[in-house]
């Protein structure tokens, strides 16, 4: 997955989808699944809690891709975050 030379960089992807830090992904799955559970009267769906896992996960990596390219120039000037994958090219 650290192939450098690789074209297709795993790892640079995952990174930029924040895979590493998976809080994010978390404070927007719990209240979804809080929802899921008081809706079905405490009896969810396995499948729909799986749905929303996912969900949450796309809407939380979409949205870092999304910030790191329209802050890639700015990410560059600060040190905290210029070694992310779109400002380090």
């Amino acid at each position: 997955w650290k192939n450098q030379n690789s074209k297709y960089n795993l790892n640079a992807y995952m990174r930029l989808c924040r895979w590493h830090q998976p809080i994010g992904a978390m404070l927007l799955y719990w209240p979804t699944a809080w929802g899921v559970c008081i809706g079905s009267c405490g009896v969810p769906s396995p499948y729909l809690l799986l749905l929303f896992l996912m969900g949450s996960w796309t809407a939380r990596s979409a949205g870092c891709i999304v910030n790191d390219y329209f802050d890639k120039d700015f990410d560059k000037k600060v040190e905290r975050t210029k070694t992310r994958p779109l400002a380090s090219g």
